[in-house]
């Protein structure tokens, strides 16, 4: 499923490069969505990119989308916001 929203152009050219989601969605515990931290969200992840403005680690956590979308499985997060 991809995220819609913005310039036709640049959704295409991820979609033709394959890009349109991530290929292999691993959440680790060691890693949650605290606040300030940088993340994909939805099922297969990667088409919605967002930063976690709060403590997001029980919505987007292991079980968290499974009254959604019927899926244990959190969502990856990959970066911190530093400054």
């Amino acid at each position: 499923r991809l995220h819609t929203k913005g310039p036709a152009n640049v959704t295409k050219r991820f979609v033709d490069s394959g890009l349109e989601s991530v290929k292999f969605q691993e959440y680790n515990l060691d890693f949650p969505h605290m606040q300030h931290t940088v993340g994909f969200g939805g099922v297969n992840a990667g088409s919605i990119l967002m930063i976690n403005k709060v403590d997001n680690t029980r919505v987007h956590g292991p079980g968290g989308q499974k009254d959604y979308f019927g899926v244990d499985d959190g969502e990856p997060c990959f970066g911190k916001i530093v400054g």
